[in-house]
């Protein structure tokens, strides 16, 4: 899992939730919201925005610093090296074995 996707699914999901349970605490403003985003609608923009890409940034750091991005690798070189039965549990060894050769117990 790389940390980048992570940050992006965490950041959208977050987005989403925000929608869902923040604009409709907004709805005193429809009445103003022609002005608003006639006057203000680049400052909101901007800051929104800043705000989206700060939370993803905090995301990916924490993700990187909980070692995420080299889970995916180390997660292959062990698959790897039970495939050719050099360590972990021999049983497994076996059963990937006879899996890749097409014998499945019955």
């Amino acid at each position: 899992m790389q940390p980048w996707k992570v940050s992006i699914g965490l950041t959208v999901t977050a987005s989403g939730v925000v929608a869902i349970f923040g604009l409709p605490e907004l709805s005193y403003l429809k009445p103003h919201w022609k002005v608003l985003l006639r006057d203000y609608g680049l400052t909101i923009t901007l800051y929104g925005g800043l705000a989206v890409v700060s939370f993803a940034f905090s995301i990916y750091a924490g993700a990187r610093s909980l070692g995420l991005a080299d889970l995916g690798r180390k997660v292959d070189l062990v698959e790897r090296s039970i495939r050719r039965r050099e360590g972990g549990d021999p049983e497994l060894a076996e059963a990937l074995h006879n899996q890749s050769k097409g014998k499945f117990p019955d």
